[in-house]
């Protein structure tokens, strides 16, 4: 926690408890409610309130409160606990200005509140995990009582995960648990998962499903009643999911190989290069989630997928290090060589002291030769770093190794004796072979003799003229034209964090001002209509600044880089309720300019649906 002096609101601002308690709470915890025409809202987790809200005098101000919340809810260094003239105890939660956005309701004692603090909540739901882990490890026969029928999975086979396609995922209202399957590509349910307690926790069951369903000894069938079902078990024997009930063992291998003799993937996945696309195999569609999940990692789940690793706002710019949470709820670092590429990755941290541990080492040794090592495989090198008690602490991104063109090889002398026949009509050729060398014996000698003056050679040039007789014009350099189609970049809700796919035109934006000295670019920051003037113009200026930042990292200097911060001011479409139309105003535009200010590259907005364009 910070130590920090901080702007407490008054006890008088909150409501009492009993108004936050809700269960129509959203899938990350978020109750909302209204009270003597305020807008309220709680954070819950697994039933508890954690933090409650001020009231608020619009619903924009309260969507601007909740995204804060969200924002900040598990940093834990962004807490204080607070001791109120009562004698009771509450912990706040403090934006970076240290103002405070929310705070718990009131205990007797401290120890009370400090169970509601991030890693506090993440030791419990670990706890209750194992606990549970170990209930059903006991008894087998139970199993089944831990999932819902099928039914209930198929009638939300439409609600597929954000970040996996092949995965559906639900709270449901009268377990308030969460559940997910694996589907294939046409939602056919392949594996069912047992209800968890918590968001993480079944997104950790969800991970762990896509690492050992690449690995057809995990899989096996079951016969009970009659009836077959496909079980999938982790490494330490625990199921991880279950299949629906089928009258056949065919029916189930079907689900996930359309060949029964081929498996899924092989046990040690290859590394691919992180920059080349990932290509699954036509003849197994099912599973080209888990296969592209599971291509690239080399040591299961520790590390991501190197793409997950680029474009991320960098905070650290001593040591080009930059921070981020995975959806999977873990935390990761990355540090970044000068031109914005991966460098080094981290493994994923279930708390932030764990990751900064780690990353003390990483600052330690990043520079030390002596303690990296490289590991080859498929034509590929990724080199590991270690402590210096050998200990791995982050590794880069697999490299293609490419090998040295062999020198090249003299031409042999021809063969004389291979040219000429051995005999024809009777005589033997050989026996000419010495008569044939005398004469080039003395033209040898001839040759090897020290001229007494040396022979100038003259050579004529003739000059190269177009057919008008008019002297070649010399080639101009090739630079930038009005053709470099720099699209403008886009962000998510409340964020200013990179995407792959800004970085991508960022990186196009530094070849441009690489390759061209004189050009100058020119950055403009947007927000969408949703908060505070005041709050989207800083969270404009941070989009500016990071789009900037990634330009910078890449050895662009900083002087050639203009910056302008608009706020929501300029919407290029509709600012609606959902996120369809206010998507498109979440933006940076680029532009590149040349000495005199003239635009020289195409900038490309996004291609807004006629019916939202403001």
């Amino acid at each position: 926690m910070d130590n920090t002096p901080v702007t407490p609101l008054k006890h008088e601002d909150y409501l009492p408890c009993k108004f936050y308690e809700g269960t129509s709470a959203s899938e990350d915890g978020i109750y909302k409610f209204t009270e003597e025409g305020k807008y309220f809202f709680s954070f819950m987790d697994n039933g508890v309130v954690i933090l409650r809200s001020e009231g608020y005098g619009s619903e924009a101000g309260r969507e601007n409160g909740i995204a804060s919340v969200l924002k900040n809810k598990e940093t834990e260094a962004q807490y204080k606990v607070i001791q109120s003239e009562d004698g009771n105890w509450v912990v706040a939660l403090f934006a970076l200005n240290h103002q405070e956005i929310a705070r718990s309701c009131s205990f007797a004692t401290e120890s009370e509140v400090l169970e509601l603090l991030p890693e506090a909540r993440a030791k419990a739901k670990a706890a209750l995990l194992l606990k549970a882990n170990e209930q059903l490890a006991k008894s087998s026969e139970n199993l089944e009582d831990d999932y819902l029928v099928c039914g209930e999975y198929e009638e939300r086979i439409s609600e597929h995960a954000a970040d996996h396609k092949n995965f559906i995922t639900f709270l449901h209202p009268a377990t308030n648990k969460y559940y997910f399957a694996w589907v294939t590509d046409d939602d056919k349910i392949i594996l069912r998962s047992e209800g968890y307690p918590t968001i993480a926790a079944r997104d950790n069951g969800m991970a762990s499903v896509i690492k050992n369903s690449a690995l057809e000894d995990r899989f096996k069938i079951e016969e009970k009643s009659g009836l077959y079902y496909l079980i999938l078990r982790a490494g330490n024997h625990q199921e991880i999911g279950r299949s629906c009930p089928k009258k056949s063992e065919a029916e189930l291998w079907a689900l996930i190989k359309p060949e029964p003799v081929e498996p899924i993937v092989e046990a040690k996945p290859i590394i691919v290069e992180s920059a080349a696309p990932i290509v699954v195999a036509a003849a197994a569609p099912v599973v080209a989630e888990v296969i592209k999940k599971a291509i690239n990692t080399d040591r299961e789940d520790d590390y991501l997928l190197c793409e997950a690793y680029q474009g991320h706002h960098v905070t650290d710019f001593k040591n080009n290090i930059a921070f981020f949470t995975h959806t999977n709820a873990q935390y990761y670092f990355v540090v970044y060589n000068t031109d914005g590429s991966v460098k080094l990755r981290s493994e994923g941290f279930r708390t932030l002291a764990e990751r900064d541990s780690e990353l003390a080492g990483v600052i330690e040794f990043v520079n030390s030769n002596s303690n990296y090592t490289r590991i080859e495989r498929a034509g590929y090198e990724i080199k590991i770093l270690k402590d210096n008690t050998g200990r791995e602490i982050g590794r880069s991104c697999p490299k293609k190794i490419v090998l040295a063109a062999p020198p090249p090889v003299a031409k042999a002398a021809p063969v004389v004796e291979a040219a000429i026949p051995a005999a024809v009509g009777g005589f033997n050729w050989k026996w000419l072979l010495p008569l044939l060398l005398i004469p080039l014996f003395f033209m040898w000698r001839s040759c090897n003799r020290t001229p007494a003056e040396p022979v100038a050679v003259v050579e004529t040039v003739t000059p190269v003229v177009a057919d008008t007789q008019k002297a070649v014009e010399p080639v101009a350099p090739v630079v930038a034209s009005a053709d470099c189609n720099l699209h403008w970049i886009l962000f998510d809700f409340d964020k200013y964090d990179i995407t792959a796919e800004a970085n991508t035109e960022l990186q196009n934006l530094v070849m441009v001002l690489k390759n061209n000295a004189t050009y100058t670019a020119d950055l403009k920051a947007f927000t969408d209509a949703k908060g505070s003037d005041a709050y989207n113009e800083n969270l404009s200026k941070n989009r500016a600044n990071a789009a900037k930042g990634v330009l910078v990292a890449a050895g662009i200097d900083a002087s050639r880089i203009k910056t302008g911060a608009f706020s929501e001011t300029g919407p290029i479409a509709t600012n609606t309720d959902d996120d369809s139309g206010r998507k498109y105003n979440r933006r940076v535009e680029l532009f590149v300019k040349d000495a005199s200010g003239k635009e020289v590259c195409k900038s490309i907005p996004p291609a807004v649906p006629v019916e939202l364009k403001n």
